[in-house]
């Protein structure tokens, strides 16, 4: 699998909690990148967060547990 770039490169302007991600942004980050990310192991995960050089406000939008949770649950309630 091709290697895909991370949000914060592909679309640098677009800060991690905008309402773009669920969107426009949303088919890319839904069909393009979550697909991606997800295939690698937590090993990989990290590697590549550190080598596409992730900041902290996307590591804490997007990365950390509890928010995901969250999402998960907002996205399918049941």
């Amino acid at each position: 699998m091709t290697e895909v770039r991370p949000p914060w490169i592909e679309y640098p302007d677009v800060p991690p909690d905008d309402f773009f991600w669920r969107e426009a942004g949303e088919p890319w980050r839904v069909l393009v990148w979550e697909p991606y990310y997800n295939s690698l192991s937590a090993r990989e995960q990290e590697r590549y967060l550190i080598r596409w050089d992730v900041r902290e406000i996307w590591r804490e939008s997007w990365f950390e547990k509890a928010r995901q949770e969250f999402w998960d649950h907002v996205d399918d309630p049941d």
